[in-house]
């Protein structure tokens, strides 16, 4: 399993709203450290704040569901769309039933435990799948 990135690095990147399909458009970031990382952070928050309560109310909720481990049976039960929507939202790799198939069917009992731990580490992005950051030079 790999997560493709592309070769040829476009000349305006789109940011696109989840909720509405507002776009943003701008020339390539040149590091974290670029002072248009804040403007382009800015512009996405104030979308997010200011168009309107559906947009306010799913930002507040999905901080407040990744800030915090909820105990409460109606507190969860509130959460849960939104919860399940951000994370449907925001999650990278997707493993279609065919490539489930193709795996399980290849698998000897003592493959099975190792393909399931790829398979997790796939979808939660950690070991050979976490994302690698770049050293940023000062």
């Amino acid at each position: 399993m790999t997560a493709e990135q592309p070769i040829i690095e476009p000349l305006v990147y789109t940011e696109t709203c989840r909720i509405c399909g507002k776009q943003f458009k701008g020339a390539p970031l040149a590091s974290t450290t670029d002072p248009r990382m804040n403007k382009l952070g800015e512009a996405l928050f104030k979308h997010m704040w200011d168009t309107d309560e559906v947009h306010k109310n799913f930002t507040i909720t999905a901080i407040i569901l990744a800030g915090f481990i909820l105990e409460d049976p109606m507190a969860i039960q509130y959460g849960a769309p939104i919860r399940y929507m951000a994370f449907r939202a925001l999650r990278k790799n997707f493993v279609p039933d065919e490539v489930l198939h193709d795996t399980v069917s290849r698998l000897t009992p003592e493959k099975f435990e190792d393909a399931m731990k790829d398979m997790r580490d796939f979808l939660t992005e950690e070991g050979e799948y976490a994302p690698k950051f770049a050293v940023q030079s000062a």
